[in-house]
């Protein structure tokens, strides 16, 4: 007699989505016959992993009667192997770039008194590897609310609340600082249309001030120059000033508010 058998795979750590395809078929065996072949097809991909098995039952014999074990596990070897690419690395050194450093900021007379004429002086460097080619700006910030601590915070977008005076001032830098070069600012050449700053103290006490490189570029959050250090563009100075005459000056009137200043030329 002509013998008939179903065959089923079933999931077990392989998985039939990825890594074989199902069967369910029904196996014939002919009179006599003791053995009967069948294909579980597998899925070959390029991924490591370990050995996984799949499950083979038999069912729903005719003509025949299931032994023991009617089920078997298939194992699928893994054939891939770790494929380990070494590529060259080339260091090359970094080219560098500008870097404009407050390398000296001073004060004179170095204790100032009250409507005594002060001269701040700031003294400024390429301490970069490449020239400076663009335009720049500086700002000189006087008891400001708080200190500078970014590019594009300008002296006057600092200004404390009234009746605290509101000082400071601007320069613009139109040349080129080579590598190592120096440019020296003082307060006498500020440009005026960006300014307010008598040219002395009209309070005695302790007056915070701070000068601010590449102060200004509203094209970029790191000024208009990109440095290889953003972080040394700052110098602080503390000036004690001691009560005294207005000597030949008048006091100033007081200051007050954010001043309205023309808008800056972008570098």
């Amino acid at each position: 007699f002509t013998a008939t058998v179903n065959i089923a795979t079933s999931d077990s750590t392989a998985g039939s989505a990825d890594d074989y395809a199902a069967i369910a078929s029904r196996l014939t065996l002919a009179p006599g016959a003791t053995r009967v072949s069948f294909t579980v097809p597998i899925t070959d991909d390029v991924l490591e992993e370990p050995n996984e098995s799949v499950m083979l039952t038999l069912s729903v014999p005719n003509n025949a009667t299931l032994g023991a074990p009617h089920s078997a596990t298939l194992t699928i070897l893994d054939n891939d192997r770790r494929l380990r690419l070494y590529l060259p690395l080339i260091a090359r050194a970094f080219a560098g770039g500008p870097n404009l450093v407050p390398v000296s900021f001073k004060v004179s007379p170095a204790a100032p008194t009250v409507g005594q004429t002060t001269t701040f002086t700031v003294v400024v460097q390429n301490l970069g590897t490449t020239s400076i080619t663009k335009d720049f700006w500086v700002d000189l910030y006087i008891d400001p609310v708080r200190p500078p601590t970014v590019a594009n915070e300008t002296w006057d977008e600092l200004c404390p609340t009234p009746p605290t005076p509101c000082y400071g001032g601007a320069w613009s830098i139109t040349r080129t600082l080579a590598p190592g070069q120096l440019i020296t600012l003082t307060s006498a050449t500020l440009l005026p249309e960006y300014t307010r700053w008598p040219g002395w103290f009209a309070t005695s006490g302790f007056h915070a001030v701070y000068v601010y490189v590449d102060s200004y570029g509203p094209s970029s959050p790191s000024g208009a120059i990109i440095e290889t250090n953003e972080s040394d563009n700052r110098a602080d100075l503390i000036v004690q000033v001691a009560p005294g005459l207005l000597q030949l000056q008048a006091e100033p009137p007081p200051q007050l508010g954010t001043p309205l200043r023309p808008d800056r030329p972008s570098p």
